[in-house]
């Protein structure tokens, strides 16, 4: 089976055509970054102008979830703007040339035909090596004039990281986990994701749980250890994901604010106290979750890092004050 992602009227024979969009002539509906494939059964994979329309977070699901697809040596083609030479034809062209440059790095105004996020050359080589390719053709090409675009070959290697990457954004995808409405809770989760993979042994993957319970469970479920232990380490992240373990985070370090701002030693202390829960629950010192469920602000958390708990705590305290009511009306407590 050969698939072509995303292909909007570009439909290609010899290809299972897939796309978002129902109005195009595509043979499944379903999103590029969560393909409804079993795992190895596709040869081949392209995706013909599609990563822009994806932003970040969701190419990155893409690649992943391209992966998974293949089997060992599969080949995913991509094409897409080449921003770098975009820029320069903008910096150095007249009004004609900037115009249809920026047609090209921005996309239309056409519902679903607007580009989110334009990969450079390098980024996305190093995308595509974190997701477990090895690049084997790189060329550019013109697309339309004053519209250069690259062109990629990549090849399936072996990385088991990058297997357990594949299957660990599955899972989450699988119980909608990933926030990808909300940039600041995505790239935390994908930190999360990134350290877990890097762990080198199961105590630091599991104090990961401080972050995320509920990714740190998905990622014991995998057996990534394979001693025998991860599927107690699961039920531990169960525990705390239960109980909210990041909303209650959230509260200890909202206790802490003062005008929705808190210190880098206030951070540090609550990150630090979740951890030695972790640790304490794992040895056995804490025979049950030392807490009950976040109660106001942890309704809000879907992981626990800086960037989010400094968001978060600062529009409460805007709607606490009233200073951020018309701003945040519709989702004051």
């Amino acid at each position: 089976m050969k698939l072509n992602i995303g292909c909007g009227y570009n439909r290609l024979d010899g290809y299972v055509n897939t796309d978002l969009n129902a109005d195009t002539p595509a043979d499944r509906i379903m999103p590029a970054h969560d393909l409804d494939f079993a795992d190895g059964s596709a040869e081949e994979v392209k995706a013909l102008q599609l990563i822009e329309h994806l932003g970040f977070f969701k190419a990155v699901y893409f690649l992943s979830e391209c992966r998974r697809v293949l089997p060992p040596q599969g080949c995913l083609h991509i094409e897409t703007p080449d921003i770098e030479k975009a820029f320069e034809i903008f910096l150095s062209g007249g009004a004609a040339q900037k115009e249809a440059v920026l047609g090209w790095i921005y996309g239309s105004e056409t519902p679903g035909m607007n580009h989110l996020y334009c990969f450079p050359a390098g980024l996305l080589a190093t995308l595509l090596e974190e997701a477990g390719f090895g690049i084997t053709e790189s060329s550019g090409f013109c697309f339309q004039e004053y519209r250069p675009a690259l062109r990629l070959k990549a090849v399936k290697k072996n990385s088991r990281t990058a297997d357990l990457a594949s299957a660990l954004r599955k899972s989450m995808l699988a119980d909608a986990i990933p926030c990808f409405d909300d940039e600041l809770a995505v790239s935390g989760q994908e930190r999360v994701v990134r350290s877990l993979i890097s762990c080198k042994n199961p105590g630091a993957a599991l104090e990961q749980a401080v972050h995320s319970a509920e990714i740190a469970a998905r990622y014991f479920a995998l057996n990534p250890s394979g001693d025998g232990e991860d599927a107690g380490r699961k039920i531990l992240c169960g525990r705390l994901g239960e109980r909210n373990f990041q909303g209650f985070l959230m509260d200890e370090l909202w206790e802490r604010a003062s005008n929705g701002t808190f210190t880098d030693k206030d951070f540090n202390s609550v990150l630090n106290a979740g951890v030695n829960i972790i640790r304490r629950l794992a040895s056995g010192e804490l025979k049950e979750v030392p807490f009950a469920p976040g109660r106001s602000s942890g309704k809000e958390a879907k992981i626990f890092s800086r960037a989010a708990a400094e968001d978060l705590c600062l529009k409460r305290w805007l709607r606490r004050s009233g200073k951020g009511q018309a701003m945040f009306s519709s989702g004051a407590e």
